[in-house]
């Protein structure tokens, strides 16, 4: 059954005065849609949850129905501590996404790339502003990796998150002489032996190439980055693994 799978309406439940959502093949669909993936800034990379209330197939533009504000939850797991719980809503309008909890704020859009919905936008918190991105949880994942950006003789100079739906990883770079997350779109290969990654983005001062491969078994990523900028160019190595 395609994951956008139009709804094509309701009927009234047997004895039960509930509504039946079905889609195109005639089957119920989920009555809410949930995302998993990262949050990342230049001081961490942690995992977040998202649920929206709303079946994949009425996320994005394609298959909106009239504007509404729709609930919205999650949360936002730090390296270090607990939880952040998250409550917001999705405008159905504008496809855009807003969520708060505790010191954290994020403002997203939601749009389907490569035949999942996914959402990708900016955080504000008192020590670190960021980049989230989150993929539709399903057969083909997500996968979600952390870690680090090192130049010569392995300095940290920043961080990395990504996640990994089907193909597509959309991710950002957070360099620590930077103001604001380089956002990054990219692929996977897995035509070769050990699959490829590839990612690449770009904000008004910095613009970032990465290139590695994956070790499926040891669930680990490594290779080398590149950016070009208003500060200069330079170059490096990265690293993550699964996000704990």
């Amino acid at each position: 059954m395609s994951l956008a799978a139009l709804t094509l309406g309701s009927v009234w439940g047997c004895g039960n005065g509930k509504d039946i959502a079905f889609d195109k093949d005639g089957f119920p669909g989920p009555a809410s849609s949930t995302f998993r993936g990262f949050f990342a800034s230049e001081g961490e990379v942690g995992q977040m949850a998202v649920a929206i209330a709303l079946s994949p197939s009425s996320l994005a533009p394609a298959w909106n129905a009239p504007g509404a504000s729709v609930e919205a939850t999650g949360s936002a797991t730090p390296e270090i501590g607990a939880a952040v719980p998250l409550a917001g809503t999705y405008d159905t309008a504008l496809d855009s996404l807003h969520l708060t909890g505790s010191s954290y704020e994020f403002s997203g859009h939601v749009a389907w790339r490569n035949g999942v919905p996914e959402a990708t936008g900016t955080f504000t918190s008192p020590g670190d502003d960021g980049a989230f991105a989150v993929a539709l949880v399903n057969s083909y994942g997500p996968q979600i990796f952390c870690g680090q950006l090192l130049a010569t003789g392995d300095t940290q100079v920043g961080r990395l998150g990504y996640v990994i739906s089907g193909v597509v990883i959309l991710g950002a770079a957070c360099f620590s002489s930077d103001v604001e997350a380089v956002p990054l779109e990219g692929e996977l290969d897995r035509t070769t032996t050990k699959p490829r990654l590839s990612m690449s983005g770009a904000t008004v001062s910095r613009s970032v190439d990465l290139h590695g491969v994956m070790d499926e078994e040891a669930e680990l990523s490594a290779g080398s980055w590149t950016s070009t900028g208003t500060s200069g160019d330079a170059s490096g190595t990265w690293g993550t693994a699964l996000c704990p």
